[in-house]
């Protein structure tokens, strides 16, 4: 970075990172580095490698990207590798099974939606291995999945073409002239998988999350809640809730097994449990690991039968 380059260069450069899964092409990893050198970008993580970004192959693709290779950063999952991103992009050749249609955008949809939010905090663009793709899991983790259209017959690319149609994009975004709007208080990724878990085991013990559906309703979850972009204490309000839920069916809930529905029978079937209400709203714990330990209610405020995960 140099005195001449304009603020969009250094916001792009120290905000925006390329986050490669599993990659097992040492060519590929650094044809990568090259195409970010190309458009400004200096950030390269890697969640479990199964190459080495310094291989021969690698430093010979990369050229003047070589000491993006040098600087990568190793995560040992994507979660810690987008935990402190509060927009976190997956890209796909695939759409289908679980993924919602709204979840699915186009690279510049994609870079337009990074850069205005690029002054609130850490972007990253999500890219699987080159033989499956992202698996299901991981793409429930990211705010939107980015399609590339290309010929039906044959709609895979290469995973460095993918990086620099993506990218390409991000630099005309930001190269514009228009700079971000003004920062707002996101959630990072790593808040949010909490909350999502608080959530879940919410729901599951609600019996909302149950039988064949289960994953489905909790992918739509995820991505309306991951797609309105809660600040933290908005986050803290749905954990709020979650502890809530999970106190009330302890207490009044179908707490026998002769209650709970079977996996063909939608909770509302089932029938509701006969005990009665609380007459007034439960008082504040100090936290959720002492309501667990005790019969003390929690704050106010604030998969599940798992289907085969199938790469995209």
């Amino acid at each position: 970075m140099t005195m001449k380059d304009p603020d969009w260069a250094k916001l792009l450069r120290e905000r925006v990172r390329v986050v490669l899964v599993r990659p097992s092409i040492a060519g590929n990893i650094g044809a990568t580095a090259r195409v970010m050198r190309n458009f400004g970008l200096a950030q390269l993580t890697l969640v479990q490698p199964h190459a080495d970004p310094l291989d021969v192959e690698a430093r010979k693709l990369s050229t003047q990207g070589e000491p993006i290779l040098y600087s990568a950063r190793s995560a040992a999952d994507l979660l810690e590798a987008v935990g402190d991103c509060i927009l976190v992009l997956a890209t796909s050749a695939r759409v289908g099974g679980l993924i919602r249609r709204d979840m699915v955008i186009s690279p510049r949809q994609a870079a337009q939606r990074a850069w205005e939010l690029a002054r609130s905090g850490n972007i990253a663009w999500v890219f699987g291995p080159e033989q499956t793709g992202l698996l299901n899991h991981e793409i429930s983790r990211c705010h939107y999945l980015v399609h590339i259209p290309a010929d039906a017959s044959y709609p895979v690319l290469n995973l460095a073409q993918a990086v620099a149609i993506c990218l390409y994009e991000q630099y005309q975004s930001a190269s514009g002239g228009v700079l971000p709007v003004a920062p707002r208080s996101a959630a990072p990724a790593a808040l949010l998988e909490r909350m999502f878990q608080h959530l879940r085991q919410a729901l599951e013990e609600l019996h909302f999350l149950w039988g064949e559906r289960a994953e489905y309703l909790m992918h739509g979850l995820r991505h309306l809640l991951s797609r309105a972009l809660p600040n933290p204490e908005e986050v803290d309000i749905v954990m709020g809730l979650a502890r809530q839920i999970r106190w009330y069916v302890r207490h009044y809930g179908p707490a026998r097994e002769s209650n709970r529905p079977s996996a063909s029978t939608s909770p509302n079937e089932a029938g509701t449990p006969t005990s009665t209400c609380p007459s007034k709203p439960p008082a504040t714990a100090n936290a959720d690991a002492a309501d667990r330990a005790s019969n003390n209610p929690p704050p106010e405020s604030g998969f599940q039968q798992s289907v085969p995960d199938a790469a995209n």
